[in-house]
């Protein structure tokens, strides 16, 4: 089996796509202190990069901010969505953003690392995150560029994204949505 500190770097290597990684995330392999030490020695070792308390990441794994958001989604035990031109941002509609920025199920916290901005914004109306991601993704992109700017390449850049499935998945949960979106992604799904 090894020591923990072993088995914790075995996983570490081990797990290809995933680049940042919580405490907990090892808890399955010793306590949350010895987890914790454990974790701080690899720091202190150059082998693991701390980014906030309890969240590490690879040296040189090219994390992107989407990456730590989920990461610390994940510590907080919080449902997270993009919002705004972070949610056009992971559509792929724009390509660059400087602060990303999402609703959460949680409460507001606001970080910065490296030259990134995260922010989580509480939302109230937790029922919205009974829907599925995909959906809420759309909505909040749609939000952001408004009923007016919408054009055809917006269009069809979000059905392209789409599988049969996830498009009559859509058209049911964005129901709840304004009229105009709803309409919206009636069109989009065609």
């Amino acid at each position: 089996m090894g020591t923990y500190k072993q088995r914790i770097i075995n996983r570490i290597e081990n797990i290809r796509n995933k680049k940042v990684f919580i405490t907990e995330d090892f808890l399955d392999i010793a306590s949350h202190e010895t987890c914790k030490k454990t974790l701080n020695r690899l720091v202190n070792s150059g082998n693991l990069i701390r980014i906030i308390n309890g969240i590490y990441d690879k040296p040189n794994s090219n994390s992107t901010p989407h990456d730590i958001a989920l990461a610390i989604s994940k510590k907080f035990n919080w449902k997270i969505i993009p919002t705004g031109k972070t949610a056009l941002y992971e559509l792929g509609i724009i390509d660059k953003i400087d602060k990303y920025t999402y609703i959460c199920d949680g409460r507001y916290a606001k970080y910065k690392i490296h030259d990134k901005i995260i922010e989580f914004k509480a939302k109230t109306n937790k029922r919205i995150f009974r829907l599925s991601y995909k959906t809420l993704l759309i909505i909040e992109a749609l939000k952001e560029i408004g009923q007016q700017n919408i054009d055809e390449r917006i269009e069809k850049r979000i059905n392209s994204l789409l599988s049969k499935e996830e498009k009559i998945k859509l058209k049911l949960e964005a129901r709840i949505a304004s009229s105009w979106i709803y309409n919206k992604i009636n069109k989009i799904t065609e």
